[in-house]
């Protein structure tokens, strides 16, 4: 793993807290500049069940297919992505554990705000690939012969992470200097690290620590909820509990997805569409229809503004309130604790004009929020792939969605083969994933 060719933090940049401060929104800016948003929503969702393929490249093709091998860019893509970020993150670290001359307040802010990113990071990548090498310093020479680490270690590194960035980032929302509180959700604060630890928790089966930090986001009343949907992804929403700020743009979310004309890459999958009940208001607000000819296309209309020269009136959100509410349902559910489960699940259904969930049995209810979630955050990062891994079907659901895409699904791509680039490059990532 090589440094980025466009790295651009260095050690001057820790001499003034204005210019270290610069160099700490240069780790956001990333999450824009890389369009991790968009290629994890689309990657995701053609190797999953949420998207339709009408590129006819190979590379596509195979991807869409659930043939992914370790030539495929698309193996590559988001490795390389998330691994840029996190070094970026490491500069920072370490560039600001070196500064003498630095606020104590924005010094503890920035290290925080690195230690969540590459948290965030590490666990995209350890949802991708399984296990992988952990990016903890910015000597190349070290980077470049990392092994990858067990699982348990990928999580434990996460976890610790996370819960030293809660420590060291402003209890308020702060903004663009890093000290001033505001009512903007573009920085890291204490409860943005608590929805993170909330999910991991919850993808890792701590059902307890996942009730734990929910329940603490859901009661600190700073977010609400709201049947008027079409608010939730404009910028600084009651909904929002983190964006990226991405002014003057508005997000290659809707640029990329939503349709004008007859589809050339990729539209909403007809069927996960018609999984929606008629009368679920989602389907209204979040997912756009194009009618040409006789064909009815779909696509996520989550994020509306496609203009690039309009002014920003949505912010790329990274977590929110009602994906608590699910997180602490399932986690509930998954610990037995069904009637407190139901009330959080149906606080959301009832939210989207859905009836209280009829399941009865834990079997019943854990299935029924699967796919509240599966609706609920269609189209955002990589979460219905994280709900699908957590899914207790998920082979078999996975079978019969790869032979409708015409491919052949096997339990061992549930984790993507490590790129081949990166093998040539450091043997010490061998053995690859297995089956590969």
């Amino acid at each position: 793993m090589p440094p980025p060719n466009n790295e651009l933090v260095t050690e001057s940049m820790f001499a003034s807290n204005s210019t270290a401060n610069s160099a700490a929104l240069g780790l956001y800016q990333k999450v824009s500049d890389l369009n991790i948003s968009y290629d994890l929503t689309r990657i995701l969702g053609l190797y999953s069940d949420e998207l339709l393929l009408y590129n006819q490249s190979t590379n596509d093709i195979d991807l869409y297919r659930n043939d992914l091998q370790p030539d495929n860019p698309y193996a590559y893509s988001m490795w390389n992505s998330l691994y840029q970020m996190s070094y970026h993150a490491n500069s920072l670290i370490n560039g600001i554990k070196n500064s003498e001359s630095l606020n104590a307040n924005l010094k503890n802010q920035i290290i925080g705000e690195s230690l969540f990113f590459r948290g965030l990071c590490h666990f995209w990548l350890f949802s991708l690939y399984g296990e992988i090498p952990l990016q903890i310093s910015t000597d190349y020479t070290v980077n470049a012969k990392l092994n990858r680490s067990d699982s348990s270690s990928v999580i434990s590194n996460i976890i610790q992470d996370l819960l030293e960035s809660e420590k060291l980032v402003n209890e308020s929302y702060v903004g663009k200097d890093g000290l001033t509180t505001t009512n903007e959700k573009g920085r890291v604060n204490k409860i943005v690290v608590k929805s993170l630890l909330s999910k991991v928790y919850l993808q890792i089966g701590n059902y307890e620590k996942a009730v734990e930090y929910s329940t603490q986001v859901i009661n600190s009343g700073l977010f609400s909820t709201t049947s008027e949907l079409t608010t939730f992804f404009l910028k600084n929403s009651n909904e929002a509990i983190f964006q990226i700020t991405i002014e003057p743009n508005n997000t290659t979310d809707a640029i990329n997805f939503v349709l004008t004309t007859t589809p050339t890459d990729v539209s909403l999958d007809t069927s996960f569409v018609k999984t929606f009940s008629p009368e679920d208001q989602r389907v209204q607000s979040w997912v756009g229809s194009l009618d040409v000819d006789d064909n009815r296309y779909y696509f996520p209309y989550k994020y509306k503004n496609a203009s690039v020269t309009d002014p920003s009136t949505e912010y790329l959100t990274l977590l929110r309130i009602s994906e608590q509410y699910l997180i602490r349902a399932e986690a509930l559910a998954k610990n037995n604790k069904l009637e407190d489960a139901k009330i959080d699940l149906n606080k959301i259904r009832n939210r989207s004009g859905l009836p209280n969930t009829a399941a009865v049995t834990q079997e019943t209810l854990v299935d029924s929020i699967y796919q509240e979630v599966k609706w609920e955050t269609f189209g955002e990062w990589m979460n219905g792939w994280l709900a699908l891994k957590r899914y207790s079907k998920f082979d078999a659901h996975m079978s019969e969605i790869s032979a409708m895409k015409g491919g052949q699904w096997q339990p061992y791509k549930r984790v993507f083969p490590v790129p081949q680039r990166e093998i040539d490059a450091n043997r010490n990532l061998l053995p690859q994933n297995k089956e590969y």
